[in-house]
């Protein structure tokens, strides 16, 4: 008999936590006002975010536009360069050509001047003597 008093209270408890529960909230004028202005708030915050959204695309699109023209001009120096330094190349080779001819001229008469020494010495003693000195007449 002491388990039915226990059991009626835990029923009676029971019912009245479904009574709270079935009971409605009601609806008033101020939770109405207080759902427009959150609704305006959030509306407020999305113009903001879409704002930001558009300065942060006209952002990006100048920082792409500046590194475009940054690659344009570093592709400019860079063909700069390579033109300089074949032109460097072109004029040392347009130099050095006349240089080039004026040595094998020089060799050529150098040549030439050894092989009428040698012809003299056959002929004069002395100078075959100096010749072989330095080294002219092996």
């Amino acid at each position: 008999m002491v388990r039915l008093p226990s059991v009626i209270l835990l029923f009676l408890f029971a019912l009245s936590f479904w009574g709270l529960a079935q009971t409605e909230v009601p609806y008033t004028l101020e939770d109405r006002d207080r759902l427009i202005r959150l609704e305006e708030r959030v509306a407020s915050v999305e113009n903001q975010v879409q704002s930001l959204r558009n300065e942060m695309n006209t952002r990006f699109e100048s920082m792409e536009k500046t590194q475009d023209m940054i690659l344009t001009l570093m592709i400019f120096m860079l063909g700069a360069m390579v033109a300089l330094f074949g032109f460097v190349l072109w004029d040392r080779r347009a130099a050095i050509r006349p240089l080039q001819f004026d040595v094998k001229n020089v060799e050529a008469r150098n040549a030439q001047i050894v092989t009428a020494l040698r012809e003299q010495a056959l002929k004069d003693p002395d100078l075959a003597e100096v010749l072989k000195k330095t080294g002219i007449l092996l």
